[in-house]
């Protein structure tokens, strides 16, 4: 199977908006988009208790064994806030992404912009 590439999703300030959330693979993962302001990217995970390790990228930051795992409960979801200058892919096929590897097939993504 391929990456899960997964766009993000804008809300607009004093609006509800609709969130999409993606299954990915354990063998490939998610490409997460962080084409937008990274202060006000919000990564979301659940559907399934694991881990994601959100994989360090190749930006100025980014230093290899600087991944970091997060805790997706059994229940609900976890969010997350990343620095792009450590996890953000900014050359090659991927720029703009950043790569987190699931646990188990059941965790879910999403990616929110926020206003």
């Amino acid at each position: 199977m391929a990456v899960t590439k997964i766009t993000s999703d804008k809300l607009v300030l004093n609006e509800g908006g609709a969130i999409t959330a993606t299954a990915g693979t354990v063998a490939d993962g998610f490409l997460l988009d962080m084409k937008g302001k990274d202060f006000k990217t919000l990564l979301m995970f659940g559907g399934a208790e694991g881990t994601v390790t959100i994989k360090a990228g190749n930006a100025m930051g980014g230093v290899e064994g600087n991944d970091l795992v997060v805790n997706v409960p059994e229940t609900g979801n976890v969010g997350v806030v990343v620095d792009s200058s450590v996890y953000k892919i900014v050359s090659g096929d991927d720029k703009g992404y950043i790569k987190a590897i699931p646990s188990v097939a059941g965790i879910k993504a999403s990616v929110i912009l926020l206003p």
